[in-house]
């Protein structure tokens, strides 16, 4: 019993794949007689007689975590519920190169998955981003950056107000059609309000306004390390430093975020940081 054991494993012909740098192994049979017999992988068998009659491997260049996924669809086994986390364009991609049949004909299930929920400083960021595309300015960083909200008859009004400093030889229109008429205003002309503050917020009393602005101070370590946490991705960096607009009034240095790109990444190669965002 024992012989005829051993004489049916020397008859088993198997076949060794470095897959990325994984190595695998699948009885040939499961390739070239099983229902994807037609499959890339057969062809790399019939292609290369002597490298797997040897005991070779072949190798093929793709990621290895999806290729035991696609070990279960050629063996006929657990395939729809061993689906990789990747997105259904990245698992066709796959099944594309493998030549095997596509989701929907397989019979697979794909769950999207749930988008991770973004920080709000995070958020904050990526509008920084957007209004400076909007401004035209992405040629003329760093730029100067308050973020603030009106407060109208003892409310704080919801929307988040992004006023992008412009230069001296910028677009003057700016300031009006952004609505910014009033805050810039308060910033040269109004001083700042009394100690009660909403962290991380600081008051600006403009005057004779009716609103009044809160300015949102990025003085605090904890939101500049999450404003970067960002800012990196887009290989740019948040600092914030004090800036004096009204003159005319003692303590009026407002603190003010600085926008630029990180000095490692520059296009241009001049160590400048006005270098081409993305």
């Amino acid at each position: 019993m024992t012989d005829n054991n051993t004489h049916a494993e020397k008859k088993q012909q198997l076949v060794h794949l470095n897959v990325g740098g994984v190595p695998f192994t699948i009885l040939k049979e499961t390739l070239t007689l099983g229902k994807h017999s037609k499959c890339m992988l057969a062809k790399l068998v019939d292609d290369h007689p002597e490298t797997v009659k040897n005991g070779e491997y072949l190798f093929v260049d793709r990621n290895p975590k999806t290729f035991t996924w696609i070990l279960e669809i050629l063996r006929d086994g657990d395939y729809k519920g061993s689906v990789p986390e990747m997105s259904l364009e990245a698992l066709e991609k796959e099944l594309k190169f493998y030549k095997l049949p596509s989701i929907s004909r397989l019979g697979v299930e794909v769950v999207k998955p749930r988008p991770l929920a973004m920080n709000p400083w995070s958020m904050l960021l990526l509008d920084i981003i957007e209004e400076i595309r909007r401004c035209g300015l992405l040629y003329m960083l760093p730029v100067e950056v308050f973020v603030y909200h009106e407060y109208k008859e003892g409310k704080l009004e919801e929307e988040r107000k992004i006023f992008i400093v412009p230069p001296e030889d910028f677009n003057a229109k700016y300031v009006p059609d952004k609505s910014h008429r009033a805050f810039v205003s308060a910033l040269f002309e109004g001083v700042k309000g009394n100690s009660e503050t909403i962290s991380p917020c600081k008051k600006l009393i403009p005057p004779n306004a009716k609103a009044e602005f809160w300015l949102v101070d990025f003085r605090d370590n904890v939101v500049l390390t999450l404003l970067n946490r960002e800012a990196c991705k887009h290989d740019m960096e948040c600092t914030c430093h004090e800036n004096v607009y009204n003159h005319s009034s003692v303590d009026q240095r407002w603190s003010v975020l600085c926008i630029q790109y990180q000095v490692r990444n520059a296009m241009r190669g001049d160590n400048s940081p006005q270098s081409l965002l993305f």
